[in-house]
């Protein structure tokens, strides 16, 4: 059982893209690391799966 899953899911935040086509599934158990260089969309990508994009943040979400 997949507790976070993305399919060809895209982030659009103020006309810049920050995150294209992101395939990705956790399942139960699972750890996972998110890791890059400054800019790469990992504050981004948190936001998300913690909801505080849209709710808090205007951001255009593509994909599932």
């Amino acid at each position: 059982m997949a507790i976070i899953e993305l399919t060809d899911f895209s982030l659009q935040y103020q006309e810049q893209e920050l995150l294209k086509k992101i395939n990705l599934k956790v399942q139960v158990g699972e750890m996972l690391v998110l890791c890059g260089k400054s800019g790469s969309g990992k504050s981004s990508l948190i936001k998300v799966f913690s909801g505080l994009i849209p709710e808090l943040y205007e951001a255009k979400m593509h994909g599932v």
